[in-house]
């Protein structure tokens, strides 16, 4: 996760308001990679609230469509993600 994740907004941000006011609106697709820590949700929120919020600040669609890989129970299991689900 890590890299990315807070410059999407920046970026969103710098395309809907470039000078030339060539786009009618900004696509930013990604991926995410949930780890064995809960900073997956804290970062994916952050960056989904920057986004929104340019998207609000602009007046311009931002679309953020993004692909997680989620590990099966047995592949990469989580002290964490155990005790959410009580094991």
């Amino acid at each position: 996760m890590g890299s990315g994740a807070f410059e999407l907004p920046l970026l969103a941000k710098k395309l809907a308001t470039a000078k030339e006011n060539r786009y009618d609106a900004v696509n930013l697709p990604g991926y995410r990679d949930r780890g064995a820590t809960p900073h997956f949700r804290f970062c994916s929120f952050g960056s989904f609230q920057g986004i929104a919020n340019v998207g609000l600040e602009t007046g311009k669609p931002v679309i953020y469509a993004f692909l997680r890989r989620q590990y099966r129970t047995g592949d990469r299991t989580s002290r964490y993600e155990k005790r959410e689900q009580g094991i």
